[in-house]
Formats: structure tokens, sequence, C-alpha cells
């Protein structure tokens, strides 16, 4: 007999995706008495929470409402009823409104779990209504693409966790704190894999400029998980390993010290150099032709300079910050 899952989707003012977005769920290919779907409404005033009520679906179905909502506090609420109703559960699921499920998806993703190490997997999810972005992403992905990787950080939009491996997420990440909660399970010895065998659409009307207000946001989240996890971003091979600590982390600085006179001006060379390399790195990864590959690697040189700034602000500004992280109850792999 299949396993039970409990589906998390937080909602909020996602109305124009919800049509959509059932009508994925009622082509989902799972026995419909083992999969119940949790829907937390964050007070939406577009007729989404109205919708979630009166629309059937045919797997058991649970709505409730969080007032004064972020991404993680929706999410606990749901996770929360789950405990507090003692809802039979073997695996907890967190998928967005805004992302189509193919109908293996649950099938699919549980077979990794026969590994006993295995605490989370993710499938794969990408823009859909952005040709730029659906095109940068398979581009930049490259020898990802059709294969099953390990994965210290699990995207929520489409992710199934172990029970034991899930947990409250903290709150201090108003963003990633997916990310926070993959490191947590990372920490206790659990693996995580991201499966790109097959794509989940992301449905969300995205722009370029969206995109990169958002990539802003997560830059300036970023901080606070070198903090939580230490272990895991100050070492020397995730330090020395990655070209993009290497540009941003050391140039940077070494950049705004030489324009203020403190040091000796031959840093203020550095970073151009380093953000040229960077282009030609990204350049000689992506697989595309020499046209798309120089946008891609001009976009992608872009994205890491505007996070990293986003970085930077949110490091001059811890100093005065009072920061409490919350330590996640996820039990050790036996």
């Amino acid at each position: 007999m299949l396993p039970i899952i409990c589906v998390i989707t937080p909602t909020k003012n996602v109305m124009q995706y919800l049509d959509r977005f059932f009508d994925s769920i009622n082509k989902i290919n799972y026995p419909k008495d083992r999969l119940i779907w949790i829907f937390a409404d964050g007070e939406s005033n577009d007729g989404t929470f109205e919708y979630l009520k009166n629309q059937k679906i045919k797997f058991k179905k649970i709505v409730i409402t969080k007032k004064n909502s972020t991404r993680p506090n929706t999410r606990n609420e749901a996770y929360s009823y789950i405990l507090t109703r003692k809802i039979k559960h073997d695996f907890i699921a967190t998928v967005d409104a805004d992302v189509l499920l193919y109908p293996e998806f649950f099938n699919k993703l549980l077979k990794h779990f026969k590994n006993r190490k295995v605490g989370m997997v993710s499938s794969h999810f990408m823009y859909t209504t952005n040709k730029f972005l659906e095109g940068y992403t398979n581009s930049y992905l490259g020898s990802k693409m059709g294969k099953v990787v390990r994965t210290d950080s699990c995207p929520t939009g489409c992710a199934i966790f172990r029970k034991g491996c899930f947990d409250f997420f903290d709150e201090t990440f108003e963003c990633h704190e997916d990310g926070d909660l993959s490191l947590s399970i990372t920490e206790k010895g659990w693996a995580g894999l991201q499966d790109f065998t097959d794509i989940c659409a992301h449905i969300k009307k995205q722009t370029v400029k969206k995109e990169l207000k958002e990539l802003y946001v997560m830059g300036y989240y970023e901080p606070l998980l070198w903090l939580k996890h230490p272990k895991y971003f100050w070492n020397k091979k995730t330090f020395f390993g990655s070209i993009y600590y290497m540009i941003f982390i050391l140039s940077i600085p070494l950049f705004l010290l030489s324009a203020f006179g403190l040091i000796y001006t031959v840093f203020s060379y550095l970073l151009p150099v380093m953000l040229f390399a960077s282009f030609v790195i990204h350049f000689i990864q992506m697989k595309s032709n020499m046209i798309k590959c120089t946008i891609y690697s001009l976009f992608t040189t872009l994205r890491f300079v505007i996070y990293f700034t986003a970085t930077i602000h949110r490091i001059i500004k811890m100093p005065f910050q009072r920061i409490r992280f919350k330590r996640l109850n996820i039990e050790a792999v036996k």
C-alpha cells in the first residue's frame, strides 16, 4: 500500500492560477485515499479563499486561514494543523499554487526514499510564461537536466519530506526559509536529492524585473544562513570551491576599501577583473548558441552583482539587529 502524504499549499491572492493548478491536481496518478491536501490561505482578497472552499478535487481537501501571513508562517500554520489534529501521514509534501505537477509526481519522487538515508526530494520547476527565463534556466542548468543530483537545498515549491525530517520553518527567514530547513536536515546526516528528469511548470507571471527584485531579497537573507549554518558555509570546500564566493566575498570588500583610499588602489581593478572572469566561466558552462551564451552570461553576472550587493547591505545592518534563530527538531539518521 502506498504511503499517506499530507500536501501543504500556501496561498495568497493566487486566483489567476487556481483553475490550472486544480486541473493538474486532478490528473495526479495516486490513490485518492492516500493524499490529503491542506491549503493555508493568507487572507486573500481576490476570491482565492472562496474558490478553495468551494472547488472540488479528487483527494481529501482541507482549507484553513492565517492572519498576518508570511511565506514561512503560513506553511507553519498548515503543519501545526496536521500535528494538532493528529492527521496520519508518512510524508509531508510542499507544493506552491503556481506550480503544475505532472501526473507521476508523487510516484516518481517517492521511489528515491527507498534509500533510508534520503530525507527530502524535490522536482525541478521553472518558468514557462517567460521565454527568456525559461531558456536561461535550461542553459544554466546544462548538465543537470535529465539527472538526479545530490543537493543540500530542496526548493519547497515542489518537494517531499520524510516524516521526522520536516519541521516548522524558522520565521526569522522571510526568504531562504526552504534553504534553512534543508540545511538543518542535511546537518543531521540526511541526504537531499533534486530530480531533473521531469519538470513542473512554474506558471507565475514572471518578468526579468521581478526576478531581479526577488533576487535582491534572497541576497538580503543570505547572511542569516551563514550565521545559522557556519559549518556548511565557512569551510575550505565551499569557500575555495565556489567561484561566486571567490569573486564577491573577496573582491567587493577590497574594491570598496580601495575606493575610499583605505588600501592600495590596485585593488580597485580586482572587481572588474573578477566579473569578467565570471562572465567567461559562465559562457563556457552555458549550453546554447554563441549569442544566447553571451546574453545569458551577462545576465548571470548581473544576477550575482545584485545578489551580493544585497548581501553586503544586510552585513552592514546586522550589528544593529537582534537576531534569534529557531533550532529545528529534526532527528539524525539512525
